[in-house]
């Protein structure tokens, strides 16, 4: 239905004398207050913003505060294609591996590769595969899709010229000091 749920909770340091968490979240204007160490909130839009202030009491006196503003699109996972050459071969191929560069939280349950090079298709249901001796100077179409422990799936779809996954070699130049007589020198 396109909506999320989140969980927040109390992480708060000195768990064990803590004697009230009350939590202040406002969605849209919309402020709602609610108590305890976690609080579930259900039916989110993939791109809501939350303003979630938690108040925290210890049995010792004192309190202590926290204000974050959270955009729910960036705790959504992502499949994120990544394509590198992983070896240069003697017969001018190269490799190129193949990988998920979602860097967060939630474990991927089920991966499905599909990379097509000029008219050659190469699946894989790895989280990362290589492909061995490709030509260069073509390009490539990649698409994953990815379904995470949370329930959420993503797919992403790229073309990608191969030549552009080379290394290149560079360098530059400064000019270090000028002479007294006008003249300068170049490392």
């Amino acid at each position: 239905d396109g909506t999320v749920d989140i969980a927040l909770t109390n992480t708060s340091s000195d768990p064990d004398n803590i004697t009230s968490s009350s939590w202040t979240v406002t969605i849209g204007g919309e402020t709602t207050s609610y108590s305890g160490n976690e609080v579930t909130l259900s039916g989110l839009s993939s791109d809501a913003v939350l303003e979630v202030t938690l108040d925290v009491s210890y049995n010792n006196g004192c309190d202590a505060t926290v204000t974050r503003t959270i955009n729910v699109s960036e705790l959504i996972p992502q499949a994120q294609i990544v394509a590198e050459v992983s070896q240069c071969n003697e017969d001018n191929t190269v490799n190129i591996t193949f990988s998920n560069g979602y860097m967060g939280d939630a474990s991927e349950t089920s991966v499905s590769w599909s990379v097509t090079i000029g008219g050659q298709v190469f699946t894989s249901d790895q989280s990362s595969f290589t492909i061995e001796n490709v030509s260069t100077g073509q390009t490539l179409t990649a698409v994953l899709d990815v379904t995470f422990e949370n329930g959420c799936a993503d797919s992403d779809s790229r073309e990608i010229n191969i030549d552009d996954l080379l290394p290149t070699a560079e360098f530059g130049v400064e000019l270090t000091t000028c002479n007294e007589d006008g003249t300068y020198d170049i490392p």
